[in-house]
C-alpha cells in the first residue's frame, strides 16, 4: 500500500470539504422526508408572524433572528418542511467547514505538526462532530435551527477573531463581523450570551495575545460585544413577552438540587458522546436526590472543571478547549433550575471539545505507538475513516426515527420508561394514525404516570368521547375542569358531549363558560349558534352567527349557517341577499354559489 500524502489530494482544501459536505448528506440526507413535530407547530405553523413577515411580531420573541429564517422558508414553501430541513442541513454544514477552517488554522499557530498532519486532525476533528448522531437533535429537529444556526455564529465569532488577531489589513471590517454574528447568534438563541467570554479566553490561550495588545487593538470589538450582549438582555426585559426556557425556572428543585443533578447529566452527555447508543428526543430527566450518584458524577465534573481552570491559568491550549465545554453549557447547566435539565441538542458545540480531545488524543496515541511513519498514516486514516462510517451509519438510521414520529416516541420511552410527556406524545401520534386503542392506552399511561398533567387528562377524555365512552368521557372533562377551571377547550367538549346525551341545561352552561373563557373567540360563538340551530332555536342561533360575523366577517361557515337559519324560519328572500352579498366577498367560494342555487 502506497504512502498517503498531502500530494495524493491535488485539490487538497477543496477535496475535504467536498469529504465533509458529502458525508453530512450521506448521515442527515433522509432527514428531508421529516414532518413537523409539537414545537415545529407552535414555533412555525401557527405563529401568524412568521407567516406574514410581521418584523414587530418576529421582534416580540426572545429569537427574532431564528424566525426570520422560519418567515423566508414560509414565503417560498409555506408549511412544506423539505425546504427548512434543507436549511437545516446547509447551516450544519456550514459549521463544519467553519469548524474545519478554524481548527486548521489554530493547529498551524500553536505548532501542532507540520502541515499534513494538522490538516488530517482538523478534518478528522470536522467530520466526527459534523456526523455524530448526537447532532440528529439540533439539525432534524426543524425548530432546533435555533442551536445549529446559533452554533455557527459562534463558531463563525472565533473564526473571524483569529483573522482579527493575525491579518495585516481589514483588522477592523473583521472585528466588525465579529459583533454582527455575536448580536445574530444571541437573536438566535440565548446560549450565545457566553460568546464574549469565550471570544475573549479564545484570544488570550489560543492566540496568545498579551491584556494589553487585546484591548489596545480590539477593546473596540470587546466594547461591541458587551453592547450586544447589553442589548439582547434590555430586548428580553422590555421587548419580548414569550419567555425563553433560560428563564422558565422551576420551583421543584433547589440551585443546588438543580447543580447536583446536572453533574449526572454532564456525565450522560460524555458516554453519548463516546458511545451515543439509546439517543432519546426527550428525557424529561427528574431531579436526582441520589447521593451515590451525585458524588460520583460530581467527582468526574470537578475533576475536569479543576484541569480547565488550571489549564486556562497556565495558558494551555487544552484549558480553552475544557472551557469551551463548560462556558457553552453553562447557561443550562449549571445552577439556574430551568424547566427541562437535559436534551441533547445543548451538546452541539460542546462536543466540539469532546472529539478535539478525542482525535487529538488518538494522534498522539498512535504517533507514540507506532514510530513507522507509513505504518503511523495508515492506522490512523483507518481508525478516522471506520470510525467516521460507523457514525454515518447511526445517524442516518437515527433520522429514521424523526422520520416516523410513532417510532421516535416508542424509541423515547424505552430509554426513559416513566417519562409521561412521552407517553403523552405517542399517544397524539397514534391518535392522528387512527390507532385510537393504542392512543387511549398512551394517554391513560401518561395520566399515571404524571396525576398533574392536564393535557394527557384531555386529550384521554377526548378519546373516550371519541370512541362511544360517553360516561367516562364525561367524568374526564369535568376531572379536567377540576383541575383548572379556565380550560374552555374542555368546558366546550364537555357542552357538546351533554349535548349529545340530551342533558341540555348543563349543555348550554358549559357553552357560555367555553365563549367566556375564550374571550369570544368567533369559533367558540359559531358552535353556540349550531347548538342552538340543531335544537330548531333558531332566532338565537341566528343572534350568536351574527356576532361572528360582526367581530370576524371571513368566517365563511358563518354566512353559510345563518342563511340556512334564515331559511329554516321562511325568510328564504332575505337568505339569498345574504348569500349574494358574501358571495361578491367570497367569490372563489363555491359553497356560497351552491347554498344559492338551493335557496332557487
Amino acid at each position: 500500500m502506497p504512502q498517503i500524502s498531502e500530494q495524493d489530494l491535488p485539490t487538497s482544501k477543496w477535496f475535504r470539504v467536498a469529504i465533509i459536505c458529502v458525508s453530512v448528506l450521506a448521515a442527515y440526507g433522509n432527514s428531508i422526508r421529516g414532518k413537523f413535530a409539537f414545537d415545529d407547530e407552535v414555533l412555525i405553523e401557527a405563529r401568524p408572524a412568521v407567516h406574514g413577515f410581521d418584523i414587530f411580531g418576529l421582534l416580540d420573541s426572545d429569537r427574532p433572528f431564528l424566525l426570520l429564517t422560519f418567515a423566508i422558508n414560509y414565503a417560498f414553501g409555506q408549511l412544506d418542511t423539505t425546504g427548512y430541513h434543507i436549511v437545516n442541513i446547509t447551516i450544519h454544514m456550514a459549521a463544519a467547514i467553519t469548524l474545519y477552517l478554524l481548527i486548521k488554522r489554530v493547529l498551524t499557530h500553536i505548532n501542532f505538526a507540520d502541515e499534513k498532519y494538522s490538516n488530517w486532525v482538523s478534518l478528522s476533528i470536522a467530520l466526527i462532530w459534523a456526523v455524530h448522531p448526537l447532532q440528529t437533535q439540533s439539525v432534524t429537529y426543524i425548530v432546533q435551527r435555533g442551536e445549529s444556526l446559533c452554533g455557527l455564529f459562534y463558531l463563525l465569532c472565533l473564526l473571524l477573531t483569529f483573522s482579527a488577531s493575525t491579518a495585516t489589513k481589514h483588522r477592523g471590517w473583521y472585528q466588525s463581523a465579529v459583533v454582527v454574528c455575536c448580536t445574530l447568534g444571541m437573536f438566535t438563541k440565548g446560549v450565545m450570551i457566553t460568546a464574549p467570554l469565550t471570544i475573549l479566553l479564545f484570544d488570550s490561550i489560543v492566540l496568545r495575545s498579551a491584556w494589553r495588545t487585546i484591548f489596545r487593538r480590539r477593546g473596540a470589538m470587546y466594547g461591541g460585544l458587551l453592547g450586544a450582549a447589553l442589548l439582547y438582555v434590555l430586548h428580553m426585559k422590555f421587548n419580548c413577552n414569550s419567555g425563553t426556557a433560560l428563564l422558565e425556572t422551576i420551583d421543584a428543585a433547589t440551585p443546588l438540587e438543580y447543580l447536583c443533578t446536572q453533574a449526572i447529566v454532564i456525565v450522560q452527555y460524555l458516554k453519548l458522546s463516546i458511545w451515543p447508543q439509546h439517543l432519546c428526543i426527550d428525557y424529561n430527566w427528574p431531579i436526582s436526590r441520589d447521593l451515590m450518584s451525585i458524588v460520583g458524577c460530581g467527582l468526574i465534573v470537578v475533576s475536569l472543571l479543576a484541569t480547565a481552570v488550571y489549564a486556562v491559568l497556565k495558558k494551555m491550549p487544552i484549558g480553552f478547549v475544557l472551557g469551551f465545554f463548560f462556558l457553552v453549557l453553562a447557561p443550562t447547566s449549571s445552577f439556574l433550575p430551568i424547566l427541562d435539565v437535559a436534551f441533547e441538542h445543548r451538546m452541539y458545540l460542546p462536543l466540539v471539545s469532546v472529539v478535539t480531545v478525542g482525535v487529538v488524543g488518538l494522534f498522539f496515541v498512535l504517533k507514540t505507538l507506532v514510530t513507522n511513519e507509513t505504518w503511523f498514516e495508515r492506522a490512523y486514516v483507518s481508525v478516522i475513516a471506520v470510525v467516521s462510517l460507523c457514525l454515518i451509519l447511526r445517524t442516518h438510521y437515527r433520522n429514521d426515527d424523526y422520520v416516523h414520529p410513532e417510532q421516535l416516541w416508542e424509541s423515547a420511552i424505552v430509554v426513559a420508561p416513566t417519562n409521561a410527556r412521552a407517553h403523552f406524545n405517542l399517544g397524539f401520534e397514534l391518535q392522528m394514525q387512527n390507532k385510537l386503542d393504542d392512543a387511549r392506552g398512551a394517554y391513560r399511561r401518561a395520566c399515571e404516570l404524571n396525576p398533574n398533567d392536564i393535557r394527557a387528562f384531555f386529550h384521554l377524555a377526548a378519546m373516550q368521547h371519541q370512541t362511544g365512552r360517553h360516561d367516562a368521557a364525561i367524568l374526564g372533562y369535568q376531572k379536567v375542569i377540576a383541575m383548572s377551571e379556565k380550560h374552555s377547550r374542555a368546558h366546550l367538549n364537555l357542552a357538546r358531549l351533554l349535548e349529545e346525551t340530551s342533558q341540555f341545561d348543563l349543555s348550554e352552561q358549559h357553552y357560555r363558560q367555553a365563549i367566556d373563557l375564550a374571550q369570544n373567540d368567533p369559533g367558540f360563538v359559531e358552535m353556540y349558534g349550531n347548538y342552538f340551530a340543531r335544537r330548531g332555536q333558531f332566532e338565537k342561533a341566528i343572534s350568536q352567527y351574527r356576532i361572528v360575523m360582526a367581530r370576524s366577517p371571513t368566517y365563511v361557515t358563518v354566512h353559510l349557517n345563518l342563511a340556512l337559519a334564515l331559511q329554516k324560519l321562511g325568510r328564504s328572500d332575505e337568505a339569498t341577499v345574504h348569500l349574494k352579498r358574501a358571495s361578491r366577498q367570497f367569490p372563489h367560494e363555491h359553497r356560497i354559489q351552491n347554498q344559492i342555487a338551493k335557496i332557487r
